[in-house]
């Protein structure tokens, strides 16, 4: 997890940011891209690190290409995470992030690419944008546990031979 301390400036230090994050997971592209972009895996996926991971109070919700993503935070209180897909193809996914209002935080920008072919792909995260030091940590911790989740969830799903597309099966599962 992210240091929490900060001498220099107690977290009020904004500056361009960019947190990378990979993985290398057996799964295909296609079925990496339905995870990435249906709300159902959305949910499943994504993990607030101030949030309950097992707590399944996660919902997302898709409308065009704006996306939302609402859960219950450690004290009880409710964030929502929002944004827009900007971009999708067979092999990247681009979207912009903002957590919680709209005055509350910065809009930043999210870049998923993946590589591979049929059962093997690395999966690239860069998030870029202007950000404090609590705000870099809270986005590291929530890409690294996300992306092991989403490995778990994908991988699993080949696991139990569910087939190509995790729309076959339950993010439950």
């Amino acid at each position: 997890m992210c240091n929490r301390t900060f001498p220099e400036n107690p977290g009020r230090k904004s500056r361009e940011r960019v947190i990378s994050v990979s993985a290398d997971i057996l799964a295909d592209r296609r079925q990496l891209l339905y995870a990435l972009t249906l709300p159902e895996y959305l949910e499943a996926w994504i993990t607030p690190a101030d949030g309950d991971a097992d707590a399944g109070e996660r919902v997302a919700m898709r409308c065009g290409t704006a996306y939302a993503i609402e859960y219950v935070d450690l004290s009880g209180k409710t964030i929502t995470i929002e944004g827009v897909f900007r971009a999708s193809s067979r092999d990247k996914v681009v979207l912009t992030w903002r957590r919680g209002s709209f005055h509350s935080t910065r809009q930043s920008v999210v870049a998923i690419k993946l590589n591979g072919n049929f059962a093997f792909t690395t999966l690239i995260l860069t998030h870029t944008g202007v950000m404090t030091d609590p705000e870099y940590c809270w986005l590291r911790d929530l890409w690294d546990l996300s992306i092991m989740r989403l490995k778990s969830l994908v991988e699993g799903c080949r696991v139990k031979n569910c087939g190509a597309s995790p729309a076959r099966c339950s993010p439950s599962a």
